[in-house]
């Protein structure tokens, strides 16, 4: 129960702390008796956000009220609290959420309160060494954020928090655009800010957002946003290197990368963002070096070189490559057996196939075929050979015995066509039973 007197917010009216709104000029006060407004953090076309105390845990915190009848602009505000509710817990760049719920068909939304100035509050333009900290900080979130398929869609300065004394150093905010994987865009977007295909209503990715952080990254590094950049200089952004002649060439290259309009050309995701930041670009011509315009010596934001994020990044990102394993397998013993049987047979070890040592699975090991020869006389020695004459005699003997009666018979009574088939049988297995002294290893 509330005990003090308050003070209405907008007219400075004394209030008794059991009324809910101002008797002057009408704003409310208190919420579900334990919510009192403090001030006016912000307010939009969707509504407004507060500044509160919760007197009952005595904590500040923000409530965000939708003053939007439509079905779908109350939607939004639901949809965040969803978003916020599952993974706010694991994400310390998203805001806790505590509370949500529906009256006189308004919704609120109770949330932390992120205390630090929002980045177009801060002083432009930004040194780069400061800008390229806050892009390195905001693609690890982004990456992470695109990891559970959560596209923001709404990256500007005023959804970004500079909160040197917090968890994370940059707080993103207002998620009420996000949405889970890819996405028909909607109306409500920041054109100063907005990749091109979700002005015109295309589906957006993880890309989207990108071209959503560069256009931030550009505007405080710059002082001013791409869309006006272009419009200022006939069409065409201009290199951030105008604008400040110590931009390194890293930066703005990977700003410019992912700045372009067609999303094929930009990096595919956070991860390839953040390799572009310590590569150094291609040459294209030489260089060429412009007085800066507005350029401040000393960045208005301090650097604190010092200070890691609870999930620290490491560039650049090694290829991939897999282990070798030493595991041996079947066709290993195979190559093993005919090695020794190839030592069993020849006479000179030297001659034997090898296995190469140096291949490894997955590869087959590979063994030398060619100097396996098996038929070889070499292979075969003295002893084979005379086990060969002696077939082939043998077999000489057993063919006159068996054809050379019935081929006298023949003759005799002088049966050509029998004597012929007879001659012609002899001749077939006389090549076979040389065939086979002629190659033993079979």
């Amino acid at each position: 129960m509330l005990v003090q007197a308050l003070t209405c917010y907008y007219c400075n009216t004394p209030t008794p702390p059991d009324q809910r709104s101002c008797a002057v000029c009408g704003n409310i006060l208190i919420l579900q008796e334990r919510y009192q407004i403090v001030c006016v953090l912000g307010q939009g076309g969707f509504g407004v956000v507060y500044e509160a105390l919760d007197v009952r845990l005595n904590r500040r915190c923000a409530i965000k009220r939708v003053t939007a009848t439509s079905l779908a602009e109350q939607q939004l505000i639901q949809n965040e609290a969803d978003i916020l509710a599952r993974h706010a817990s694991n994400f310390g760049f998203m805001p806790t959420i505590y509370d949500v719920w529906v009256e006189q068909a308004q919704t609120y939304m109770v949330m932390e309160y992120i205390d630090g100035p929002s980045l177009d509050q801060t002083t432009l333009p930004w040194h780069p060494a400061q800008v390229r900290e806050f892009l390195i900080e905001m693609l690890v979130n982004l990456s992470r954020l695109h990891a559970v398929h959560i596209i923001h869609r709404d990256i500007k300065p005023q959804n970004i928090k500079y909160t040197p004394q917090g968890r994370h150093i940059y707080m993103l905010l207002d998620f009420g655009l996000a949405r889970q994987g890819t996405a028909m865009s909607v109306k409500a977007m920041s054109p100063d800010y907005a990749p091109p295909e979700q002005v015109q209503g295309l589906p957006t990715d993880a890309r989207s957002d990108l071209y959503s952080l560069a256009a931030t990254a550009y505007h405080m590094l710059t002082g001013q946003a791409p869309l006006q950049a272009r419009i200022q200089a006939g069409g065409y952004l201009p290199p951030p290197h105008q604008f400040s002649h110590a931009t390194p060439p890293a930066l703005e290259h990977a700003l410019l990368k992912m700045l372009e309009p067609e999303p094929d050309k930009r990096p595919l995701h956070a991860r390839a963002a953040l390799a572009l930041l310590d590569r150094e670009p291609p040459t294209t011509g030489p260089t060429i070096h412009i007085q800066p315009m507005g350029y401040q010596a000393t960045p208005t934001i301090p650097v604190n070189r010092s200070r890691r994020t609870a999930h620290p990044y490491k560039l650049p990102i090694p290829p991939y490559q897999p282990q070798r394993t030493h595991h041996r397998t079947d066709e290993h013993e195979l190559f093993d057996s005919m090695n020794e049987l190839a030592e069993t047979f020849q006479d000179s070890p030297q001659a034997v196939g090898r296995i190469d040592p140096t291949l490894r699975p997955p590869q087959l090991w590979q063994i030398e075929y060619s100097k396996l020869k098996f038929g070889s006389k070499r292979k075969a020695g003295l002893l084979g050979q005379l086990m060969s004459m002696f077939t082939l005699f043998i077999g000489s003997i057993f063919l006159a015995s068996v054809f050379m009666l019935p081929l006298a018979i023949a003759l005799v009574n002088e049966n050509v066509a029998f004597f012929l088939t007879l001659l012609f049988i002899c001749l077939i297995v006389y090549a076979m039973l040389t065939r086979r002294s002629k190659s033993p290893d079979k």
